[in-house]
């Protein structure tokens, strides 16, 4: 098997994990009485929506550059599991906003975004960015901060 074979499979291997989380989330355990769009699994759906865009998108660079599975490779996503393990479990402690900013800096910094100007800045941005959409367009309220009302 060749070096493209095998990272294209691992990124498949990723994307099956992720569709059969996704798969999971519609168990009828996660039912609310709250209705499809505001019902506690629809932000990790589209979490692991994307989770599977992403690991489709890898293995067909993967394929077409034909990519060595190289071990930087598998110690960021590593690391980059560890980081969304670690998110997982602050947010009910933290909230949303407030555990995805740390999340956004280090997942921004593992996949080598390294500018020291724009890093900090799009580690605030885009996590108030996807709680503004949330809270404000889309009216889905986030896990709350328990030190805080509003974020």
């Amino acid at each position: 098997m060749t070096t493209h074979a095998r990272s294209s499979g691992f990124f498949l291997i990723l994307g099956l994990a992720g569709g059969l989380l996704l798969w999971h989330s519609f168990d009828p355990s996660y039912q609310s009485s709250a209705g499809s769009a505001r019902a506690m699994m629809f932000f990790p759906r589209v979490v692991l929506a994307l989770w599977i865009l992403l690991a489709l998108a890898g293995a067909l660079e993967a394929f077409r550059k034909g990519m060595e599975a190289e071990q930087w490779a598998l110690g960021r996503l590593a690391a980059f599991m560890a980081i969304v393990v670690t998110y997982v479990a602050l947010i009910p402690q933290l909230g949303f906003l407030i555990a995805s900013v740390p999340c956004a800096f280090l997942s921004l910094a593992v996949f080598g975004f390294r500018n020291p100007v724009l890093l900090p800045l799009a580690s605030v941005v885009l996590p108030v960015s996807v709680w503004a959409l949330f809270t404000y367009v889309i009216q889905i309220g986030l896990p709350a901060s328990p030190w805080f009302v509003t974020i």
